[in-house]
């Protein structure tokens, strides 16, 4: 290895071992003697050397600069105000006067990443610009300190946020808590399972596995079972739940496209004797498609689609999230924004791409794009928290959306399918239809 040499000069003892060099700082006073020690330290204070203090006064030019640094130095000094006493790893900061106080924390504010936190590799190569030479040992033990004290303020932070959202989530529900229907001791844990089952049944586009049949010839079938949904009466989860059992069995079968309305009009009877309190008859299905099919052939397609299902067709569609986001963000269900949102999701069920996107994301899109032009913030933090999607992650879908509102979709014959449109056209939905076309 080559010689070992030692070298004293006053405080600072230099060993040189190959080619290796350690300094280490040393004390000149006894360890017992305290008032010596003292001593020392006033007159090391008195007597710093001049790169020093230019280094400490510019730290402290920078800190009166930046208001952000100088906050975060007032809430660090806070934290060691409020410090137990008793807590030995400090116990040498406690000591420092507040001038080397503030340049000990803006070493480590130096080394602060944008999560408030000190990394080990980002602390040593402060301490290393740093003209002090406080021991390691504890510049680790302050920053280990800090960096506690910044995870326990963050989780602070979350835990008062998610609080927040959830009493205000919790005060939409108030008015229905004394209502059975509305099940609020389990309406978290329902959407909760809402968002997981639609991850498994909620279908995908399918049209490039059929035959026979097109986007069209199912955007052609919707707006007639639209028409057909509003003359028999039937409420609004029906229609949702027919679409569903439909692009659900069409996933799975080859369907020609003179079965395909069959395979319509037996979806809504199916969805009506699931939601309905009187639904209609078979013979009125049959009556309703102008004696296409026979009572025979509905029963057996009826049959056939529940075999498919298993006899399973509870399943979240896209109206339980619809209404559920319109009642968190305030929205009553007779006002504007509720049928604007409504004329939105069902002009979606129409369009085959539409089943890119998942239920509880299309719904989402419909809310903001209701509520875009009335309120300034339509996707503000509770919603977001609630549904589970950001704003950037529903802007895809509301520009797919403003883009099929603009534009009707229309049969072979270039007649425009119009169903939903003059649906909310009406006085009975206050007439949204005709409000301005949405834009993102």
């Amino acid at each position: 290895m080559g010689d070992t040499s030692e070298k004293s000069s006053g405080s600072v003892r230099v060993l040189r071992s190959g080619r290796r060099v350690l300094t280490e700082v040393t004390n000149t006073a006894p360890v017992g003697d305290h008032q010596s020690r003292q001593g020392n330290g006033k007159k090391a204070r008195l007597h710093r050397n001049p790169v020093e203090s230019s280094s400490s006064s510019a730290r402290s030019s920078i800190a009166e600069a930046d208001p952000l640094r100088n906050e975060k130095i007032q809430e660090i000094c806070k934290w060691i105000e409020n410090e137990d006493r008793e807590n030995h790893l400090l116990e040498w900061v406690f000591q420092l006067d507040s001038d080397e106080r503030t340049d000990l924390i803006n070493m480590v504010i130096d080394a602060m990443g944008s999560n408030n936190e000190v990394s080990s590799k980002s602390l040593m190569s402060a301490v290393r610009k740093s003209s002090h030479k406080w021991p390691p040992t504890h510049i680790r033990d302050f920053t280990n300190w800090i960096n506690m004290m910044s995870q326990q303020e963050r989780s602070m932070d979350v835990d008062e946020e998610s609080q927040s959202t959830d009493l205000e989530v919790q005060h939409c529900d108030e008015a229905d808590r004394d209502n059975p229907l509305a099940v609020v001791e389990y309406i978290e844990e329902l959407y909760h399972y809402y968002k997981k089952a639609e991850q498994i049944k909620a279908p995908a586009m399918y049209m490039h596995r059929q035959s026979d049949i097109t986007p069209r010839m199912r955007s052609i079938l919707i707006d007639w079972l639209v028409e057909v949904h509003l003359k028999f009466k039937l409420v609004p989860a029906t229609l949702y739940l027919c679409v569903h059992l439909i692009d659900q069995f069409c996933s799975s079968n080859d369907v020609l496209r003179g079965r395909l309305q069959l395979v319509g009009i037996t979806a809504l009877l199916i969805a009506c004797k699931y939601e309905e309190i009187y639904p209609p008859e078979v013979r009125d299905c049959v009556y309703i498609t102008d004696h296409a099919y026979t009572r025979e052939e509905v029963l057996s397609m009826e049959t056939e689609m529940l075999q498919h299902f298993e006899y399973n067709i509870t399943v979240p569609t896209g109206y339980q999230f619809l209404i559920r986001y319109l009642k968190v963000m305030g929205c009553t269900p007779k006002e504007a924004a509720s049928f604007r949102a409504s004329y939105y999701a069902e002009r979606s069920l129409q369009e085959h791409d539409m089943l890119l996107y998942k239920p509880s994301l299309v719904a989402a899109a419909s809310v903001y794009l209701a509520l875009k032009s009335e309120r300034p913030d339509p996707w503000g933090r509770v919603i977001e928290k609630y549904s589970g999607y950001s704003l950037e992650q529903i802007t895809p879908c509301a520009r797919q959306i403003c883009h099929y509102i603009r534009e009707n979709p229309v049969t072979p014959s270039r007649r425009p399918l119009t169903a939903v449109k003059k649906k909310f056209e009406t006085q009975k939905f206050l007439r949204v239809a005709e409000d301005p076309d949405p834009v993102i």
